[in-house]
Parts: C-alpha cells; sequence; structure tokens
C-alpha cells in the first residue's frame, strides 16, 4: 500500500501536457496512464489501487458527508471534470472492484498530504520506504 501510495502520480510525471490539460480543465487520467507503465513490473495489489485512485475519490464524495471539505482547491477541480460523486449504482458498482478498499485508503492518504498544516519528511525518509518495498 506504501508503495502504491509512492507510484499513483507516475502519470503526471510520464505526461508533458499534464500541466497544461490541467489548466484547461481536462482530465490527465493520469491513473490510467501510471498503471499502464507500472503493470509490467508491480503486482495488481500496486496497480489496482492506484487506477481506481480517482473513482475512490468519487466514491468517498458520494458517501462520506465531511469528505468533500477536506479537498484541496486542485482536488475539487479534478472532481469536476472527472463527473463529480458517485451515484448510487456506481457507489455499488465501485464497491464490487478488486482492491476499491486499498483505492480509498490511498485516497485518503493522499489527500491527507496535501494538507499545508503537514510538514513533509525528507527524501530520505521516503527513500526508506522504497527501498524496503517488494514491487
Amino acid at each position: 500500500m506504501i508503495t502504491a501510495c509512492l507510484l499513483h502520480d507516475t502519470g503526471h510525471l510520464l505526461n508533458n501536457d499534464a500541466r497544461q490539460a490541467i489548466r484547461n480543465g481536462e482530465d490527465t487520467e493520469h491513473e490510467h496512464i501510471a498503471v499502464d507503465y507500472l503493470r509490467s513490473w508491480s503486482s495488481p495489489a500496486i496497480t489496482s489501487p492506484i487506477r481506481w485512485y480517482v473513482d475512490a475519490t468519487r466514491y468517498l464524495c458520494a458517501t462520506d458527508k465531511t469528505y468533500f471539505a477536506k479537498l484541496s482547491k486542485g482536488s475539487v477541480r479534478r472532481l469536476e471534470v472527472q463527473g463529480g460523486p458517485f451515484d448510487r449504482q456506481e457507489v455499488a458498482s465501485f464497491e464490487c472492484q478488486p482492491y476499491y478498499k486499498e483505492a480509498v485508503q490511498l485516497r485518503r492518504w493522499d489527500e491527507t498530504f496535501k494538507s499545508t498544516l503537514t510538514t513533509t519528511p525528507s527524501i530520505d525518509h521516503f527513500l526508506n520506504f522504497a527501498s524496503q518495498a517488494r514491487i
């Protein structure tokens, strides 16, 4: 799960047009780009939570009445582009996906990491996790 958290934004790094697309209100589908890139050397336990990352945001906004208020400005903009909160049928469908609970946890962690009240650990902190990860 920690590895998925560290790697989930890989799609932004691989897409040279990502920043401009976001400014234009376009969904860069960074989660799909990341999964396509990572799947050849990662297990579904890593790639599935990344694949369902955007859907986890939509799910949480539909099922947790306090979650939307926690979103960063950028996340709110992206949520609009990505279709907004799920409806009941989409919630039920999402809950049938493998690793959906892990995707929800990944999404919660990621939003926490965006907090301006949180101090980001040094790169050595993250490299320690990466060196221990089994991909």
